[in-house]
């Protein structure tokens, strides 16, 4: 019973020195009018076509010494764009566009996807 205690105790300790090991992740992804000093400027909730391109901003946090995502761009559910992009340490601001254009309104989405990819973060929206 003893030994039973002291592998536990010994379990638990280990517990909080290890480091827990972070997943790379979105910690924030929007649309934008464009990005400055790698910051979205005025956030988009309405898009539409004659504003002649949107921006995709997205920070990801924790992505360890070099790793590759993608912004994949949609347009009605058929990819548009596939733009690959390196990321590396804890915090990592990033950005891609969209040129737009009277024929493309419909439904869109964009997705972060990592190098295995795994979905990280899907923005949906509408270009009128």
């Amino acid at each position: 019973m003893r030994h039973f205690i002291l592998s536990a105790l010994l379990l638990i300790l280990l517990s909080f020195a290890l480091p827990a090991i972070a997943e790379m992740h979105v910690s924030r992804a929007v649309l934008c009018s464009g990005v400055e000093d790698l910051e979205p400027v005025e956030t988009v909730e309405n898009v539409t076509a004659d504003m002649g391109q949107i921006y995709f901003f997205a920070e990801i946090k924790e992505a360890g010494e070099e790793s590759q995502i993608k912004h994949i761009w949609y347009y009605n559910d058929d990819p548009v764009a596939e733009i690959p992009i390196t990321v590396s340490g804890p915090r990592w601001r990033t950005y891609s566009y969209k040129a737009l254009s009277e024929n493309m309104t419909g439904e869109w989405h964009v997705d972060v996807v990592d190098e295995n990819g795994n979905v990280l973060q899907s923005v949906p929206f509408t270009v009128k």
